[in-house]
């Protein structure tokens, strides 16, 4: 993993982190309020997957 790209690794950790936090949090509070929150948080974690994707992508065309 030391050769992969640091917003891969940001994006990968952070959505694990946030896919277990939603389950934890929607099993305790039956709030919408929750859902939403973490809805939000996704794309986020998704876009530095993209870019850490992209990133590593352009380093192996380049190779």
């Amino acid at each position: 993993m030391s050769n992969l790209n640091a917003f891969y690794k940001i994006g990968a950790v952070g959505l694990i982190l946030t896919i277990a936090l939603h389950v934890c949090f929607a099993n305790v509070a039956e709030n919408s309020i929750v859902h939403t929150g973490f809805a939000l948080l996704y794309p986020s974690w998704i876009a530095f997957l993209g870019l850490g994707f992209l990133s590593k992508r352009k380093v192996e065309v380049e190779e």
